[in-house]
């Protein structure tokens, strides 16, 4: 789980961050910033659309990008 390229479409994958821990979904975050840090380096350079249910969003992505 972690960052999809833009015209892929999601696998189905049985892991998921509804009802996981508020830590587990604060480490994902940490884990996709990582991620978009790599490819695209300054973030301040890019306008984001994110496309993600809340257990995914709220819980540090919006503030990071």
């Amino acid at each position: 789980m972690g960052l999809l390229p833009a015209k892929r479409p999601a696998a189905w994958s049985p892991t998921t961050l509804d009802g996981a821990p508020r830590q587990r979904r604060r480490e994902w975050t940490r884990q996709v910033m990582g991620q978009l840090l790599d490819r695209l380096g300054d973030l301040g350079a890019y306008d984001f659309e994110i496309h993600a249910e809340a257990p995914y969003r709220d819980f540090g992505l919006i503030d990071a990008v």
